[in-house]
């Protein structure tokens, strides 16, 4: 029976794809290795296996590299930028910080009477502009 089988091309042995369609093979897997095994006893070469690409098993490719060493470099250049703004980084928010603090003793007094001194300086000084601008004496 296995001998009458030997003329089939290797396409017999394998699915099909036939108008878009996979078809089924004319031999099913179990039988195809019957034959294999067969074709070993009797000593003659099985050729109908598909040819493989070498070096594509998932177990020849190099191993990968853990994330901290593959991206160092670019872990040292975002560093050394940020080192480079830190300076003005730390005075900004030095005063941002001194902003949001509570104001107390001197300089709470200060604050609160801050525009009562500035408006009765500016009135002051309207004053004098006034007396600067009439004229005194005669010319």
């Amino acid at each position: 029976m296995w001998t009458k089988l030997a003329y089939l091309s290797p396409e017999a042995f394998y699915g099909n794809l036939v108008n878009g369609k996979w078809m089924r093979a004319a031999l099913s897997a179990r039988y195809r290795n019957v034959l294999r095994k067969e074709f070993l006893k009797a000593g003659v070469p099985w050729e109908y296996d598909p040819v493989k690409a070498p070096g594509r098993h998932p177990y020849d490719r190099a191993p990968k590299i853990p994330a901290r060493y593959r991206n160092k470099a670019i872990r040292i250049e975002k560093i050394s930028k940020a080192l480079e703004r830190q300076d003005e980084l730390i005075l900004k928010n030095r005063e941002e910080m001194a902003k949001k603090k509570r104001l107390t003793g001197l300089d709470k007094f200060v604050s609160s009477t801050y525009n009562y001194w500035m408006k009765e300086n500016k009135e002051n000084q309207e004053k004098k502009d006034k007396q600067d601008k009439k004229p005194r004496g005669f010319k």
